[in-house]
């Protein structure tokens, strides 16, 4: 019969603890002992005799225990030692009637602990063996003096032992195999539920929205990664501190790294006390519901443009030649100013005509950073900017980039005149091209005042302006041309 192996050196405890029980009982008679001579009692010397013997066996035992406390035998040799200790005090103190007697019992009950199921019926049937070899030392005749001198009452309590003892080791044996099931199944549930856990936990660290713990006050008490990283420190703040609490579900917006996030909050009570808030980062749904309308806004522009386009142009032309003549004819200021004005509606006409027009874009292998200097240089030569300071920058290594050349330049040509429209005499206009994560990234950038929090979501809209005099298509059509590339603009 196997002993089995517990994990972490389970067996070795359990050995272990099983030879400091043993101590205690030897000591226990040593006290004995020397209680009966306090007392003035019969000294033989046996119980103590019988102690050191065991007090001896015992640290042999934890001597060996390092090294052969998982070996069957070194378990089973405790218990061989136990039967023999115990029958060995029967003995010396009156056979079937000696109080030591139950110390077989303890010798079963142990074996539940540390044998398996059957181990317990095996080491009573060792009890018995051993409790026989008494009997038969002792011989019938003090065997019957020990009950009283009847022979027929002797042998009757002998049977009732031997049934005892197989009785108790089999009680054992099923409340050892009951209980090692129980355990079995607690440490399946256990293991279970901590791999519950687990996946929890790792949810929880990659889900995207965030999660807050709140108690029945109103306070953060915990809450995911995304939490830190959407809301910052949150742990120990009320809940109305974090975020702007309205009714079970709502939708805020919050400046995280210098944009401005849309969150969809959500609230749950908690069966315990406390409820659960959910925080979803709904910025790129936004921006795509942005994008669709601004979509329906440029047809709906397409469908206008297309309709009055020509129906401008052509008493824009009639003006224009009509100016040309009165110009030949007299020399005066108001020709210039209505000339002009003529240009500036044919360039309205055109923008509307360009965002009626189906973006179509012919992607070819070109110099990007020769387009943006070109671009910039233009900029430079318009009278209205001839006192911008300009910086250019771009890798010297810079691969020829697939792009659409003329929409490319148009866009860039937009950004760069929006920039110079931002500044004040003297200010800087800065173009820097690089490469990163596949994409050419253009970067354009102004010392002027900035666009408004409050208006960023709605610069690509066509017709949203922040300054006097624009259309509004300027950077409309920049995001189109982005777009048609594979690209967006941020």
């Amino acid at each position: 019969m196997a002993v089995p192996a517990a994990p972490g050196g389970g067996v070795r405890r359990d050995v272990a603890v099983y030879i400091l029980v043993r101590l205690v009982v030897g000591i226990g008679l040593v006290a004995i002992t020397v209680l009966s001579l306090l007392r003035g009692g019969g000294f033989s010397g046996v119980e103590y005799g019988i102690a050191a013997v065991l007090f001896g066996a015992m640290g042999v035992s934890a001597a060996l225990l390092p090294r052969a406390s998982r070996h069957p035998w070194f378990v089973w040799a405790q218990f061989g030692i136990d039967a023999v200790f115990a029958s060995s005090l029967v003995y010396a103190t009156g056979g079937p009637a000696s109080p030591y007697f139950p110390l077989y019992f303890m010798n079963i009950v142990a074996a539940a602990w540390l044998l398996p199921p059957r181990g317990p019926v095996a080491v009573a049937a060792l009890d018995v063996l051993a409790f026989g070899a008494v009997l038969l030392a002792l011989g019938g005749e003090r065997v019957a003096n020990s009950v009283g001198h009847d022979r027929l009452l002797a042998y009757t309590q002998v049977l009732l032992n031997v049934f005892g003892f197989f009785l108790v080791g089999a009680l054992s044996g099923l409340l050892s195999a009951q209980l090692r099931t129980a355990r079995a199944r607690l440490a399946g549930e256990v293991q279970q539920r901590e791999r519950l856990q687990q996946q929890q936990r790792t949810i929880l660290e990659n889900l995207d929205s965030a999660v807050l713990m709140v108690d029945a006050d109103g306070v953060v008490r915990g809450g995911n990664p995304a939490a830190f990283r959407l809301l910052g420190a949150v742990t120990d703040r009320p809940l109305d501190d974090v975020l702007a609490v309205r009714g079970r579900s709502w939708e805020e917006q919050r400046e995280l790294d210098g944009r401005v996030r849309h969150l969809l909050c959500s609230r749950s009570a908690l069966p315990g006390g406390g409820e659960v808030v959910l925080v979803e980062d709904i910025t790129v749904l936004r921006q795509m519901e942005a994008a669709m309308a601004r979509e329906e806004r440029l047809a709906a522009v397409g469908r206008l443009a297309a309709g009055m386009a020509h129906e401008i142009r052509n008493p824009l032309a009639s003006l224009s030649g009509s100016l040309q003549l009165l110009a030949q004819e007299s020399d005066s200021p108001l020709h210039g100013i209505m000339e002009r004005e003529v240009r500036r509606l044919n360039d309205l006409v055109e923008q509307f005509l360009a965002a009626a027009r189906p973006m179509r874009v012919e992607p070819r292998p070109v110099d990007a950073a020769a387009l943006a200097r070109e671009v910039l240089e233009a900029f430079g030569h318009d009278p209205r900017f001839r006192d911008r300071r300009r910086v250019f920058e771009a890798p010297e290594d810079l691969p020829p980039v697939p792009l659409d050349a003329g929409a490319f330049r148009q866009a860039l040509w937009n950004l760069v005149l929006n920039a110079g429209q931002a500044t004040r005499p003297g200010g800087l206009v800065k173009v820097a091209l690089s490469v990163g994560e596949g994409s050419l990234v253009v970067e354009v950038a102004d010392d002027g005042p900035g666009i408004p929090a409050d208006q960023l979501e709605r610069i690509f809209d066509p017709f949203h302006t922040t300054r006097a005099g624009g259309t509004g298509l300027g950077l409309a059509n920049v995001e189109r041309v982005a777009r048609a590339h594979g690209g967006g603009v941020g």
